[in-house]
């Protein structure tokens, strides 16, 4: 069986980390798998980090029969057509997430179905984070070339039977895995709970709180600031990070950091967090929140506290919940009153924060790698009978 799988591979950023995390995982029950990355993966005008689209901050630890290949350019159709000609797959699973890619991916797995192969689609986002109509018109063409596809969560594969009139019999749910590659990674000088605290001049008392990933509208920043300004108004000592590439101006949220008068109570991290440097805002961290406002997949940054098995209050919004034990800290999206309970709650008693660590780790064993790769594997031999 030859697998080929088309997606971001590092150091491309995308969703790189998944991408490493899952084809390393297959590489152990599948013997012969290619990869199919970026060179170039978006025009700077549409990504908004601009130029800034690898991270070379680390090297990647890829199995021996895994083979990557970094051939396909944004900018270069010939590349798109010579990957999709090129490739002696069995199967072609591509990783699909982000909608400025559906040319590349169009034109790859409609040749790969004129070649009589299979195609399979892991959907990450049946949705886009931002409603557009324009979206599922689009999405609907490419969905048409894929034989069978993956999604994280049952709340997708509803989705996805609903919005694009998929067969159920054609959708398999296999979770989200935990990103751990960031915890194997050897730590920067600098780097470090205690140094990172003490560089950011925050009490070794202070409870800290973690809100991490790209901020968008959608996740709720202004939520856990509102909820920040409650507990801290009650005498709890109190810090909150806020760490991840801003795709929004900051202004709303600045504004309401000095109504609150907390610019000593956030700091910002408004650029992208290398991977070199996840491991020292993670290991900071008494509690990680993602108090979303709405959300119809799975969570790379949840995945990522998972792995470091860390105490997380989120959204009970998309696939969130997932990565929560107690469904007590998965809470209505947007609920300033029900955040800042939860919060206090958790930071006041070391043995909640404890009893809720020992969870998230058990939960990211729940949804271990060769678990997700066994069943992948399983799934492809299914395809080709």
């Amino acid at each position: 069986m030859k697998i080929a799988i088309l997606g971001s591979y590092p150091p491309i950023r995308g969703i790189s980390p998944y991408c490493a995390e899952f084809a390393n995982a297959l590489s152990n029950h599948i013997k012969n798998i290619e990869f199919i990355s970026f060179k170039k993966i978006y025009p700077a005008f549409l990504y908004p980090d601009g130029d800034n689209q690898t991270d070379c901050s680390t090297t990647v630890k890829t199995a021996p029969n895994l083979l990557i290949k970094h051939n396909l350019c944004w900018y270069n159709p010939f590349s798109w057509i010579k990957e999709a000609f090129s490739n002696n797959c069995d199967i072609l699973h591509a990783q699909w997430w982000s909608f400025a890619l559906l040319p590349i991916y169009l034109i790859i797995l409609s040749i790969t179905k004129l070649r009589r192969k299979a195609v399979v689609i892991t959907v990450h986002n049946v949705l886009p984070h931002e409603a557009s109509a324009i979206y599922r018109i689009c999405t609907s063409l490419l969905f048409k070339t894929a034989d069978h596809f993956i999604v994280h969560t049952e709340i997708n594969k509803v989705q996805l039977v609903s919005c694009f009139k998929i067969a159920q019999k054609s959708i398999t749910v296999i979770p989200h895995g935990p990103i751990g590659l960031y915890g194997d990674l050897e730590d920067r000088p600098d780097a470090g709970s205690n140094n990172l605290k003490k560089r950011l001049n925050i009490d070794d008392n202070c409870r800290v709180v973690l809100l991490f990933g790209a901020i968008r509208e959608y996740k709720g920043v202004d939520t856990a600031i509102k909820a920040l300004e409650k507990i801290c108004n009650q005498g709890l000592n109190c810090h909150l990070i806020i760490a991840g590439k801003a795709w929004v101006t900051w202004e709303y949220y600045d504004k309401l950091i000095k109504q609150f008068k907390l610019e000593k109570r956030v700091t910002l991290f408004t650029d992208y967090i290398p991977s070199d440097q996840v491991k020292s805002f993670f290991d900071c961290a008494d509690l990680v929140v993602l108090p979303y406002k709405h959300f119809d997949s799975q969570s790379g940054v949840a995945s990522v506290a998972g792995a470091f098995g860390k105490p997380m209050v989120v959204s009970d919004t998309g696939g969130l919940s997932d990565w929560v034990a107690n469904k007590r800290w998965a809470l209505p999206p947007g609920d300033v009153d029900a955040l800042s309970m939860a919060m206090r709650e958790c930071l006041e008693d070391q043995k909640i924060l404890d009893k809720m660590a020992y969870e998230s780790k058990a939960m990211a064993e729940l949804h271990s790698w060769d678990s997700i790769a066994r069943k992948t594997s399983e799934l492809y031999e299914e395809i080709l009978k």
